[in-house]
């Protein structure tokens, strides 16, 4: 083989070895915030990474939101309610991802009250798109909840 001929080979190697790096999905993203607890409130989140974008997240509370038949058991209303955590996000790439979704409610003193956690599909080419995951919790520890310490944790899927 000749000289010119192992320079061309090792330049279309470094060709294709850059090609798939820029084609592979960006590692994972992590976002953690600490803010007041506010049910059906919009947080603004804009957290990029590569082609994720998690837009905004919310908790709706809702008992007409849960089913029994996904939580095992009928919730007793009478000392919980039914939430949802919302995440909107765009995924402009070509690979599904997940998300990560941990949420703590924490009292005056910075306690944990309760907390619940997800795991969402983001789809790829969807564009502003809202994932959703319902849960119970006591109604007590809701309205005595101060904070909200919100983690996400977004990995190629």
């Amino acid at each position: 083989m000749s000289l010119d001929h192992q320079r061309v080979l090792r330049r279309l190697a470094c060709i294709v070895l850059f090609a798939w790096v820029v084609a592979a999905p960006a590692t994972a993203q992590k976002v953690q915030r600490t803010l007041p607890c506010e049910v059906d409130q919009w947080i603004a989140l804009e957290v990029v990474n590569g082609a994720i974008t998690l837009h905004r997240f919310r908790i709706v509370r809702d008992n007409t939101l849960v089913e029994p038949k996904l939580l095992g058991s009928k919730p007793d209303f009478e000392f919980h309610d039914g939430l949802q955590f919302q995440l909107e996000f765009t995924n402009d790439g070509d690979y599904n991802w997940k998300a990560d979704v941990r949420l703590e409610w924490k009292d005056d003193r910075e306690a944990l009250i309760e907390g619940m956690s997800g795991q969402v599909t983001l789809n790829k080419r969807k564009r502003h798109h809202v994932r959703k995951v319902t849960d119970v919790a006591l109604r007590y520890g809701i309205q005595r909840a101060q904070q909200l310490e919100l983690k996400i944790t977004v990995n190629p899927n």
